[in-house]
């Protein structure tokens, strides 16, 4: 601990000749924050006004501390003797003062040895802080605490030493000042000594003889008191050769003395002629010892300031590696590393609290326990022994037992020399990889694990790709074997769904396209029936046009017979049997041309039929249009389904990767085979749909063909009526003609009636000959939208044949 001088009951260093006295006002103040400083100039002062003639200067007391009273006292009463001694005091006198100004002297550089003493002392403890700062590792892992706790037992070490020296110092400059201020009263003694014989000299040379002999005793006495005091030294200090070299010295000025007492007689008259050269060269002498107590004063302020920066300078340095240990005491302990300091012998010193973490150890046992303690199941790299052998860093790994299990560290071991080179400890750092090192183990599994999976993968992958080869090349029997395990059974079991709904989506389509061949040729059958019946019917128009045409001329014959008899009715009686026999053959010719009529309306009734039943069979192709039309969107929906699967598939088989490269070559044939058949069914719904045109326009043109068949029907029922009628007729004129001598007026009338009957016959066959030749024409046209609808049935018919062909390509049993 610091030591206040100033305010010790006991003077210090600074206080070697203080005393108390009165002084008068004009003396200086010591108002100084060094009092001693100043008191010593104060009594330099004083003593220099003394030398120069004042003999009244004195110390005052009120101007210096109460600690410097007694030195204060003693200089006044030293300068009292001075003043009023008389100037012929003795020789002996002014050797006393030297011998202990010379004691005084000694006493001071015995001193100024011990404080030199005390200056190599804390000289050898800045070299030793700087030694313990030079051996501070630089890294902040360094093994700080236990160089702090070093540092904090040598500095507290140092501490004592220092205060155990500053007291010696202190005692030591406490009896010099003691023995000065004794030696000072001895010269007082001297002084007054002198100045009674002085007063005495004359008529009093025996009670001067006596005192001298007291004196002398005195002296000795004084001498038994430095022997002691010697020896206190010599026991204290040690210096044995200086104390008995200064016992000698004693020795030599008690004889020197005693001769002196001898000579005192001879030296009675000497002593009175130079008792004012002694006073002068006394107070010469006074003026070298103030000189000399002057630098000596100057020597202890300097030692004095120089002592206070020492102090300080120490104080700064303990404060800095107060710093330093809180500093390293916390990047030890707060460090996230496990840490251990240990010596040479490897007996751990230190550890951090994430040593205790991780070890399951508490502090207070590891600071107590050994590195060999530890349980090494595995040692990797360069341990401990490498850095204590090569005095050099090693880096190392372990596998240690601990009681919170078995860990694996990363051993950084930092060997701390001394500036000898030699070892004085060792810092070990630990990484705990034990997580990273089970991490190691779990990837290296997952590695082996992912390769013997990629392994399944590849052969699985290569299972699918040959099937799809195989898909490919059109055969949809294939099916993707799943085996136990298989990385690819999602993908698989869709690939065989996808190939099984592809077969069945081409088994269908195949189905259809059958169905549409098996339609379309019906249709063409039905076409060929259909243009077959139109080529009938415009036969049996031509005939029923070319049995008109013959009626017709027949009609005309009739009329001209008619005119004939008209003409020749006066010759009816000459030529009756010729009349008879004509009306017999008009009336089998009649008959004829009713049974003609008869056949001509049968025929246009079969006609009638077969239109009908070409209009039903063009409806019921029409509905079969249609219903080809909901199979061919069936099969574009198909595509489009089946196009969408191929995306999905090429999706499926880009997440895949490279594995997936076979699948999505399928997948693009599947898109381009559906896209294909797509386009297919949309040629083929356009065809239909111009085939459900045409047809619809046949139904109309049949529909109309049937109305006027219908119609010339209704006209040929009634020229076979009206032959009918003229049959009749015939048959009755026949029966007339054998009455004709019976009936001449009224066969005129007859005859009128039956021109009328003929005129209407004839304007009946005119208009059933027109409506033939428009039928004909009908049934031209009707054959050639028959013809087109059957062009169209084998276009279907090739068209259902090439995709039966491309659905051949697929095998799918």
């Amino acid at each position: 601990m610091e030591k206040e001088y100033n305010n010790s009951k006991r003077p210090g260093r600074k206080a070697l000749f203080v005393g108390a006295t009165a002084r008068p006002a004009s003396a200086p103040e010591i108002k100084s924050e060094d009092p001693g400083k100043e008191f010593t100039a104060l009594v330099l002062e004083t003593i220099d006004k003394f030398c120069s003639g004042e003999k009244e200067a004195r110390i005052q007391a009120e101007n210096i501390p109460g600690e410097y009273t007694p030195a204060a006292d003693s200089i006044n009463g030293l300068l009292d003797t001075l003043a009023s001694a008389a100037p012929g005091t003795g020789e002996e006198n002014s050797g006393e003062l030297e011998s202990l100004l010379k004691d005084l002297e000694e006493k001071l550089g015995s001193s100024e040895e011990e404080l030199e003493t005390a200056r190599e002392e804390v000289s050898r403890l800045n070299d030793i802080i700087k030694q313990k700062e030079d051996e501070i590792p630089e890294t902040p892992e360094a093994d700080l605490k236990e160089l702090e706790d070093r540092y904090n037992s040598e500095i507290e070490e140092l501490k004592q030493k220092i205060l155990l020296k500053e007291e010696e110092s202190l005692k030591r400059a406490e009896e010099i000042r003691a023995e000065l201020e004794e030696k000072l009263q001895d010269a007082e003694s001297g002084l007054k000594r002198a100045e009674e014989e002085k007063e005495q000299l004359s008529g009093r040379y025996e009670d001067r003889l006596k005192q001298q002999t007291q004196k002398a005793s005195g002296l000795e006495e004084t001498n038994g008191r430095l022997l002691k005091e010697i020896e206190k030294l010599k026991s204290e200090s040690g210096k044995i050769d200086e104390l008995n070299k200064k016992i000698s010295q004693k020795e030599e000025e008690k004889r020197a003395l005693h001769a002196r007492i001898t000579q005192a007689e001879e030296d009675k008259k000497k002593l009175v002629r130079q008792s004012g050269e002694k006073i002068e060269q006394y107070t010469n002498r006074i003026a070298i010892l103030e000189d000399e107590n002057k630098k000596l004063s100057e020597k202890l302020n300097e030692l004095s300031l120089k002592e206070k920066t020492e102090k300080e300078e120490i104080r700064a340095k303990i404060a800095e590696v107060e710093v330093l240990k809180q500093r390293s005491e916390t990047i030890v302990q707060q460090n996230p590393m496990p840490i251990l300091l240990m010596n040479a012998g490897f007996d751990i010193l230190v550890a951090n609290s994430a040593y205790e973490e991780m070890s399951g150890i508490s502090l207070h046992k590891i600071t107590k326990m050994n590195a060999r303690d530890f349980k090494i199941l595995k040692q990797e790299g360069e341990g401990l022994g490498y850095a204590v052998k090569n005095k050099t860093r090693a880096k190392g790994e372990i596998e240690i037992e601990m009681p919170s299990g078995i860990h694996i560290l990363e051993q950084y071991s930092i060997p701390i020399l001394n500036n000898n080179k030699e070892l004085k400890n060792i810092l070990a750092v630990y990484n705990d990889i034990t997580e990273i090192r089970r991490k190691d183990a779990e990837i290296e599994e997952i590695r082996q694990k992912e390769k013997e999976e990629a392994k399944i993968l590849s052969e699985s992958a290569d299972i699918i790709t040959e099937k799809m080869i195989g898909m490919t090349s059109g055969d949809l029997t294939v099916k993707a074997e799943i085996f136990k395990g298989d990385p690819l059974a999602v993908l698989k079991t869709n690939f065989n769904k996808s190939v099984e709904e592809f077969s069945n989506l081409i088994s269908d389509i195949n189905e259809k396209a059958n169905i549409l061949e098996g339609t379309s040729e019906e249709l063409s059958t039905n076409s060929d029936d259909i243009a077959r019946a139109n080529e009938n019917l415009a036969l049996v128009s031509e005939e029923s046009a070319e049995f008109l045409k013959d009626l017709m001329d027949r009609f005309e014959k009739i009329n001209l017979s008619i005119s004939d008899l008209s003409a020749s009715i006066e010759e009816i009686s000459s030529t009756s049997q010729e009349v008879t026999k004509q009306a017999n053959q008009a009336a089998v010719e009649g008959k004829n041309a009713a049974e003609i009529g008869r056949e001509a309306s049968e025929k246009m009734e079969n006609v009638g039929k077969i239109s009908q039943q070409s209009v039903t069979e063009i409806n019921l192709l029409n509905q079969e249009m249609y219903k080809i039309n909901e199979i061919i969107k069936l099969i574009r929906g198909i595509a489009e389904q089946t196009n969408m699967l191929a995306l999905n598939a090429a999706i499926e088989a880009a997440r895949a990767g490279e594995h997936g490269r076979g699948f999505a070559v399928v997948a693009g044939e599947v898109k381009n085979l559906a896209g294909e058949s797509k386009e297919a069914t949309q040629k083929i719904e356009q065809l239909i749909s111009g085939i459900q045109q045409n047809s619809d326009k046949t139904v109309e043109s049949m529909r109309h063909a049937d109305e006027e068949i219908q119609a010339g029907i209704t006209s040929v029922n009634q020229a076979v009526e009206a032959l009918n009628n003229i049959a009749r007729d015939i048959e009755v004129a026949s029966r007339g003609i054998t009455e004709i001598s019976h009936a001449t007026e009224t066969q005129a009338n007859d005859i009128n009636a039956f021109m009328r009957n003929i005129e209407e016959a004839n304007a009946l066959a005119s208009g059933n000959l027109e409506k033939l030749e428009g039928m004909a024409a009908m049934a031209e046209e009707i054959s050639a939208t028959t013809e087109e609808v059957g062009s169209i049935s084998h276009e279907m018919h090739d068209l259902s044949s090439d995709l039966q062909n491309t659905m051949k390509k697929f095998r799918m049993d």
